[in-house]
Parts: C-alpha cells; sequence; structure tokens
C-alpha cells in the first residue's frame, strides 16, 4: 500500500546479528521448494513478507501463481507457491499477518542457475494481493517486488 519493505539487519539476541535477508530450501534434499524470508528488523514498526516458490528447481525460468498460505512455512506450509507477511497497521495500532489466497498474483522468475555445493543465483518479481488473516476486508496490494541473490555470498552480505 505505497510502502517499501527493504531488508535490514537487527541486532541480534544471541551474539549476533539477525539477517534480514535469508534463503533455504527442502530440508529432504530433495529442492522440491525454495524459500526466501525478507525483514525490516530496524525500523520502528518491522515489517516482514516470506515467499514459498513450490518447483523452482524442476521448473526454474518461469510465472509461478501465487496460492493461499496457511501463515506456516517449510513443511509446515502448503505444497504450492504462496506469500505472508507481517505488518504494523496504523488503524489497529497493532502488528497484523496477511497470507495471499488462491490465483492472488505471480512471481516470475527471470534467472535461475544452480551449481550444487556452489551457487545458485535467483532473480525475479512479484505482484500479488494479500488479506488479513483475522479481517478480509483489509488487503494490500503488493507492487513491483523484486529479488536477485546469490546464496553462495548471501551470508557475506550486509543489510544496514
Amino acid at each position: 500500500n505505497g510502502n517499501l519493505l527493504i531488508p535490514r539487519d537487527g541486532t541480534g539476541s544471541f551474539g549476533g546479528s539477525d539477517s534480514g535477508f535469508k534463503t533455504w530450501g527442502d530440508p529432504t534434499g530433495n529442492n522440491e521448494y525454495s524459500e526466501i524470508d525478507i525483514k525490516d528488523l530496524k525500523s520502528e514498526r518491522t515489517g516482514s513478507i516470506y515467499i514459498h516458490i513450490q518447483g523452482l528447481h524442476l521448473n526454474g525460468v518461469g510465472d509461478y501463481t501465487i496460492n493461499q498460505s496457511n501463515g506456516y512455512t517449510s513443511i509446515d506450509g502448503f505444497f504450492h507457491t504462496y506469500i505472508h507477511c507481517r505488518v504494523f497497521n496504523e488503524n489497529t495500532n497493532s502488528y497484523q499477518y496477511y497470507r495471499s489466497s488462491e490465483n492472488s498474483g505471480i512471481i516470475k522468475i527471470l534467472k535461475y542457475e544452480f551449481i550444487p555445493g556452489i551457487r545458485r543465483i535467483v532473480s525475479g518479481t512479484f505482484s500479488c494481493v494479500v488479506i488479513n488473516s483475522t479481517n478480509p476486508n483489509d488487503i494490500i496490494e503488493i507492487k513491483d517486488g523484486r529479488f536477485d541473490f546469490n546464496s553462495a555470498t548471501l551470508s557475506n552480505v550486509s543489510f544496514p
């Protein structure tokens, strides 16, 4: 709704910083899905967006329809592509959770390069509508979302 979310590292709670941008995938090693976790951990009113892409390794470059999110991640989430986010809502003066619904947007993977044990480069754009988990009349339109990362160098990147 007109607000920009940029990954920003936090101060950490156990001897290190909390990363504003993380990515991981299927813990079974089958590469059935990939996940991107973007957080602003420095602003007074932090925000986050979580992107689950089903079949990225199998299908690579192309369009992925965004479907229903149950608000969970990894093996607890659904086995299709979805988005959910946490946003501070000025009207309620509280954090609210928003989830994608069936056919609510699209992720376009523009580049996918995977070399096992060496690197995984992913570039893409996304747009969708997410619905407040407790108030279905409260929706947010996400426009012009973008990500570019190389998993081999991501852990060395600082998001100030």
